[in-house]
């Protein structure tokens, strides 16, 4: 899958991003990643932190998802498909870490390289893009939310 222009437009301005993983029982990994560029519109890449968790979830599922989100948080894209290290020396390491320098980064150690197969618009509440299934989450948020106000011991948060 290619990345469309209003994705790379997006991910040029995106003020964060996490890169989530599996390990082999399924049991998530997610981290902040403070550098990323694309590759194209084939891939995006992110300068890793060394997660040895990161590391050992690739190598056993190469399955990942990287969240990018602009700076006010209401908006964003969710990118989801194989992922990969590179390490110095390793093909596609250099280019890949010259896209990120260029973003302002500092030159990578170890860089993620994760391939698009599904893309997803991220919405918050304030951007539903689905407005009738929006308010029914909402409804029964508050349903659940005047269920648990009746019950002895439990308190919203704020309530004295």
């Amino acid at each position: 899958m290619r990345l469309t222009d209003p994705v790379l437009d997006d991910l040029r301005r995106a003020g964060s991003c996490w890169f989530a993983t599996a390990d082999a029982r399924g049991r998530p990994h997610m981290g902040a990643r403070d550098a990323w560029a694309t590759l194209g519109a084939e891939a995006v890449v992110l300068a890793d932190t060394l997660s040895p968790a990161t590391a050992r979830n690739l190598r056993l599922n190469p399955w990942a998802v990287a969240g990018f989100l602009d700076e006010t948080g209401r908006h964003g894209w969710r990118i989801e498909g194989p992922a990969r290290t590179l390490a110095p020396g390793e093909a596609g390491f250099a280019d890949a870490a010259l896209h990120l320098v260029a973003t302002g980064a500092a030159r990578p150690k170890r860089i993620l390289h994760l391939t698009p197969v599904r893309v997803e618009r991220i919405a918050t509440p304030e951007m539903p893009l689905i407005p009738d299934r929006a308010a029914k989450g909402l409804a029964l948020i508050r349903q659940a939310a005047a269920q648990v106000q009746g019950l002895p011991g439990l308190r919203p948060r704020g309530a004295e």
